[in-house]
């Protein structure tokens, strides 16, 4: 009589009448007085839902039996068994649905709290099958759980009595016993009760893995003053940047804040707006990373949308000793506000504040410094208790800074917070604190971003926090504020995100199709249902597609030859037939070996590009198949080896081609096409290969589309040379095609963000201005500039004093790559033309660097012309400079952005920038970048 017991009840009374017998612990009030329960609104609580239920069941036309009794105990199931026959005769199934789950600790768990969650399992199941006996049944189903599977933490003991369900259906010879292994129901069962999370603001938790934790809480301006003290003039409420951060913080901390918090590289992805009559669903979403957390704050209108993300970790450093409050205060005399009730902010020119949010006192302002007072008001005292990153202080203790900005009071501008590159917090914030804020770099209201750096300190001058890069955005106004704008089209949207469909679970209709599914199947005794995969699965389970688990000779399916190759060059000891390449650590130079050993036994010759849309075994035997292969090729792979246990999925199955068709050959490479924002065109750079942008496109997330362009040289079997101009020119055909519309964002690292000045060049002089042209590390050709001989030698003296032999070593092993790289460079030349003399075709490594070589005489011919339009650079901020040259700092491109220069700086050189762990830098950065370009051409679009 449990919620999935009653589910199924009623489907069973709906579909074909059945007589039901319905068995709880707990009794019932007799029938006689439903009647009269039913009237009274608050009477028997639980008992009066079932009650309706039982009556909502029968009035579909089925014949119910409700019994008292403990399915542990064998005398009261006996019981049971003996009122059913007299009321029915034979039994033809039983469910065994009863289950009890007790979450927590091993170290906290007893021997008694431990037997509650065995017993209604194990002993119910053995009480179940002495009590029937010898009756013949068409079918006995065991409620068992994915649990036993994927034990998740604080369920030892539930995992343990749902191992056993499973075990013991195995062990049951001539006789129709099966285990379900259910996925969770969301709306009924055990899954579907509330677990508070430990701060209000969290709501309750949906999932708790070991590597994964998400709450979910419905807020509004109603109920939570976050909402209701920080809107607009026009009511919507804006949820503010530093929320975020209480949120992911509470989500870690579990109400132990001591020795505090640790965010890095944090940024603000999209506003998130609440309407004051709305109850709008948010997430907090923990993701174990490296030492700590990724986490996301998602938001639901008709999609979900990521709004923040982050890294954050328990804090590891020492606390910094304490500063001169009154030092500070006396080198910032230059100039003293005062906020009182006559004297706001200029923010809440835009805003309506709260009376949480008056808690700005004064700011005294120094030479690109300032010292800010902060106090919150007697009557939220109670406020720090509960909430030790406060959104209300530290979103005024770090806006404090805007009054630095050069031209701000006189402006109209309204800045919004963009991203922090690191916060620790050692301390809770109190009730009254000090903020000193630091100019990191000339700020005035003609830059697009302002930068800062703050300590947080207590009238005693203990460092309570330390902020680092703290960047604000200046946001576009219109004549009716900023409400219009704020809200970028297309912003980090998804579909339920994967991982919580799999936790939030089932809906009782999916579960119910399932069970449909199972009686009308041929049951084996082991059954998984599930949405999605099991937790903690980067696939699905191994019964779910073929597995191939040896490498399989030439002589035998295509497939077992791909996957044998793929354990040799990828080092795994299984591969699946839908296990992705890049995945399992593929890259291009294991991509340039594969396609070798394809070109030699298929005589297939497959462009690289091609992995971007076949990347599993499957589709790229498919894709061979398409094109023609050997009839040993197509010999039938080994027999599925039988399995006792299926996996029902109750999503639907997928609609993919059977087989990948042959098609011209395009510039155009799908390296992620899915998603519903504006598509991101990237182009090749001096190396034909595009696969270092495949990490760039999956961190950019699933609603991100992002395609490439490949050189037409590579398909080229005799390599000929094109300009610049002619390869744009034939990249803009393929654009214009296949989005025609526009906006357009391109892009290209090296020589692909050549390639894609050139494009805007070109379209520019066809009158439609792109909206994005971002450069990955692209220089203008001769930027750099000259060092003379005399510095060059002062330098390396200075470098040989300081150094001493470490630095010979490092010279000596910089000197000796460089003499290797060109005396391989030369042998590929002296190979390339040999086996021309011979007339024989290229082998794959050689006809790349004919490519590439092709690529650098185009470049070398490429004159930059100035562009008219904005020019965004992503710079690698650890280049080493060559000898006899120094680094251009804007890379050239300061007189040849007439549209305006914005520069972002990415950890890494010119290669790792693209590498982890600096391509999750660049990708957050480019988000952003993104977001803001998106709005721009809304904006446009509008006018």
């Amino acid at each position: 009589m449990g919620g999935i017991g009653l589910a199924v009840a009623e489907h069973l009374a709906r579909t074909v009448h059945a007589r039901l017998v319905l068995v709880g612990r707990t009794p019932l009030p007799p029938a006689s007085e439903w009647q009269a329960l039913i009237g009274k609104p608050n009477g028997a609580g639980s008992a009066l839902q079932k009650i309706a239920k039982i009556r909502e069941i029968e009035s579909l036309g089925a014949e119910v039996l409700t019994v008292s009794a403990d399915v542990t105990n064998s005398r009261q199931m006996a019981e049971a068994l003996r009122a059913t026959r007299q009321r029915f005769g034979e039994i033809h199934g039983v469910i065994q649905a009863a289950g009890l789950i007790d979450d927590g600790p091993l170290q906290i768990k007893t021997r008694e709290s431990a037997a509650r969650v065995l017993a209604p399992k194990i002993h119910g199941t053995l009480a179940l099958q002495q009590a029937l006996g010898g009756s013949k049944l068409d079918f006995f189903l065991l409620f068992s759980s994915i649990s036993s599977l994927q034990p998740p933490p604080g369920q030892i003991d539930y995992a343990a009595a749902n191992a056993f369900l499973d075990a013991f259906a195995l062990s049951q010879t001539g006789q129709p016993v099966t285990s379900v292994n259910w996925g969770l129901w969301a709306d009924v069962g055990m899954a579907s009760r509330d677990v508070a999370g430990s701060h209000s603001i969290l709501g309750k938790r949906l999932v708790q893995t070991t590597n994964e934790t998400v709450y979910s809480a419905r807020v509004s301006c109603e109920k939570d003053w976050l909402l209701a003290e920080h809107r607009f003039k026009n009511g919507v409420a804006l949820i503010p940047g530093t929320g975020y951060l209480q949120m992911a913080a509470a989500a870690l901390v579990n109400d132990r804040f001591e020795p505090g918090v640790e965010f890095e590289d944090v940024f603000f992805l999209a506003p998130l707006t609440v309407a004051p009559d709305e109850k709008k669903e948010v997430r907090v979403r923990l993701r174990r990373q490296d030492a700590g957390f990724r986490f996301s704050i998602l938001a639901r209108d008709k999609e979900w949308t990521e709004y923040a993300t982050g890294q954050i970790s328990r804090n590891q450093k020492r606390v910094p000793a304490d500063q001169n409050v009154a030092e500070i205060r006396e080198r910032c005399s230059l100039r003293r506000i005062d906020f009182d009730e006559q004297h706001r902010t200029r923010q809440e020119g835009y805003f309506n504040f709260g009376p949480r949010w008056r808690n700005l006192q004064s700011l005294q302002i120094g030479e690109r410094e300032a010292l800010a007072e902060l106090q919150l008001g007697q009557e939220f005292l109670a406020d720090v208790e509960t909430w030790p990153v406060h959104p209300a202080l530290l979103d005024l203790a770090t806006g404090s800074a805007l009054y630095l900005i050069e031209g701000y009071e006189d402006s109209e501008a309204l800045y919004l917070p963009l991203s922090y590159k690191s916060i620790t917090f050692y301390h809770p914030l109190p009730t009254r604190f000090y903020s000193h804020i630091r100019c990191r770099e000339e700020n005035t209201t003609q830059r697009e971003v302002a930068d800062f750096s703050l300590t947080l300190l207590d009238p005693d001058g203990h460092v309570l926090a330390e902020i680092d890069e703290f960047s604000l955005r200046r946001m576009a106004t219109t004549s009716d504020g900023p409400a219009p704008v704020l809200r970028p089209r297309g912003a980090a949207t998804y579909n339920e995100p994967r991982e919580l469909v799999e936790y939030q679970g089932m809906t009782s209709a999916d579960g119910i199709r399932a069970f449909d599914r199972i009686l009308s199947s041929e049951m084996p005794p082991g059954i998984i249902v599930l949405r999605g995969d099991l937790p903690g699965n980067a696939a699905r389970p191994p019964a779910t597609a073929t597995p191939v688990t040896t490498a399989a000779k030439p002589g035998g399916a295509v497939e077992s030859v791909l996957a044998g190759w793929w354990q040799e060059l990828l080092g795994v000891e299984t591969v699946g037939l839908d296990d992705d390449f890049f995945d399992l650590g593929g890259h291009s130079l294991i991509a340039v070996r594969m396609f070798s050993k394809i070109k030699k036994t298929y005589q297939r010759d497959l462009n690289l590009s091609t992995l971007f849309e076949a990347r599993t075994i499957r589709q790229l035997a498919a894709l061979i198949r398409a094109e023609g292969t050997s009839p040993a090729a197509e010999a039938a792979p080994p027999a599925e080896a039988t399995t006792t246990r299926q996996v029902l999925d109750t999503e639907p199955e997928s609609k993919g081609p059977a087989r990948a068709e042959a098609k011209r050959w395009s510039a155009l490479v799908p390296i992620q096409p899915k998603g519903s924002r504006t598509p991101l065109f990237c182009f090749h750079a001096l190396g034909p290969s595009l696969l270092f942008y495949r990490r760039m496109s999956v961190l950019l997330g699933p609603d991100q589309p992002f395609y490439a362009m490949q050189s037409p040289l590579e398909s080229q079997k005799q390599v000929g040379d094109r300009s610049l101009e002619e390869l744009a020119s034939i990249y803009i055909k393929e654009l214009q095609a296949f989005f025609p519309g526009g906006p357009y964002l391109l892009g290209g690292a090296s020589l692909g963000g050549l390639i894609a000045l050139e494009i805007c060049q070109q379209l520019h002089a066809q009158g439609k201005k792109p909206t994005l042209l971002v450069l990955f590390d692209t220089a203008v050709p001769g930027c750099d500039q000259h060092v003379a001989a005399k510095d060059q030698a002062l330098s390396h003296w200075q470098k040989l004093r300081n150094q001493g032999a470490n630095y010979l070593r490092q010279r000596f092993v910089s000197k000796t790559g460089y003499w290797r790289f060109r005396l391989h460079r030369g042998a590929q030349a002296a190979a390339c033309a040999c086996y021309e003399f011979l007339g024989r075709s290229l082998p794959a490594s050689l006809h790349y660097y004919q490519v590439e070589e092709a690529h650098k005489r185009a470049l070398d011919r490429y004159i930059v012309q100035p562009y008219p339009g904005k020019i965004t650079l992503m710079r690698a901020a650890d280049v080493e400079e060559t000898a006899g040259t120094r680094r251009n700092p804007t890379l050239g491109w300061e007189t040849m952005a007439k549209g305006g220069l914005e520069i972002y700086d990415v950890p890494g050189g010119h290669i790792s920038m693209f590498e982890e762990p600096n391509v999750r830098i660049l990708a957050e950065k480019l988000k952003i970048i993104l977001l803001a370009s998106e709005a721009e051409a809304a904006k446009e679009s509008a006018a």
